[in-house]
């Protein structure tokens, strides 16, 4: 990888962890909901999908981030400060 294409990565992957903060907020108030219901709330879901995090692992010539292993676990990191289950949800059901 060159000096660019690893800004590039870079920028993506900092894109990726504001994401994952600003969502955090919005994961932890639906935790509660979330373990009564034993599955993630559509508004988490629709969060999530609408944000890309679904897509973190996912090739960029299928639509994805294509993020680097250490970035997707950073963002997992980040989310799961908000609810750990939900974290967990995303690791089973990424890329």
């Amino acid at each position: 990888m060159d000096t660019l294409e690893a800004r590039r990565a870079d920028t993506l992957g900092q894109d990726y962890l504001a994401r994952a903060r600003a969502l955090r907020p919005l994961i932890a108030a639906a935790a509660d909901e979330a373990e009564r219901r034993r599955e993630l709330t559509p508004e988490i879901v629709d969060a999530l999908i609408e944000n890309g995090i679904f897509r973190m692992l996912l090739p960029k010539s299928l639509g994805g981030a294509e993020l680097d292993p250490l970035t997707y676990t950073a963002v997992l990191e980040e989310l799961a400060q908000g609810d750990g289950s939900t974290a967990w949800c995303l690791g089973q059901n990424s890329g």
